[in-house]
């Protein structure tokens, strides 16, 4: 920091807290409403006559230039800062709509792989229960065949044996 309480022309003036808050402007970009204390400070001092008296006062024009300079610049920078300030909030909104979103879907796709491994589990246990019933009938078939082929056979002997009992029963 610049410290320009005393002046070199004399005990502190105004126009040294002037250039004080001019520089603390400079540094630190104030508010509208510090840059409006500094013209009050630089009217007083023009009314209670300090600045024509000093050496500096030659500079006073330039000094209220650089004034008004530093308050349209602190003012552009508040309001560039107000709708950064606004653009940033907007994204932040964005970025937590956006990541809640991302948890939604995370969880539907959780939720749907586990409905995937249940569905292709109840796939396999039905292809084998398929398959153990094809088997189960191909061999019930076999049974039958067997079964009925027997029966045929047991038909036959036994029409041949009634044959055989009518011819001897005819005789």
């Amino acid at each position: 920091r610049h410290d320009m309480s005393f002046s070199m022309w004399g005990p502190p003036c105004p126009l040294a807290s002037l250039q004080k808050c001019l520089l603390d402007l400079t540094d630190e970009a104030f508010s509208q409403e510090v840059a409006e204390k500094v013209r009050l400070t630089v009217q007083r001092a023009t009314i209670e006559g300090h600045v024509e008296s000093t050496p500096a006062g030659a500079s006073y024009d330039v000094l209220c230039r650089s004034l008004a300079d530093v308050t349209d610049r602190c003012g552009s920078l508040s309001k560039d800062m107000e709708r950064q300030a606004t653009d940033n909030t907007n994204l932040v909104a964005t970025l937590t709509s956006a990541k809640e979103g991302n948890k939604r879907l995370l969880e539907q796709i959780r939720y749907q792989t586990e409905e995937v491994v249940q569905l292709t589990h109840a796939r396999v246990q039905d292809e084998e229960r398929a398959l153990q019933l094809e088997s189960q009938l191909r061999l019930e078939e076999q049974q039958f065949s067997r079964e009925t082929a027997r029966r045929a056979v047991l038909l036959h002997a036994w029409q041949t044996s009634i044959c055989v009992a009518e011819k001897s029963f005819e005789r």
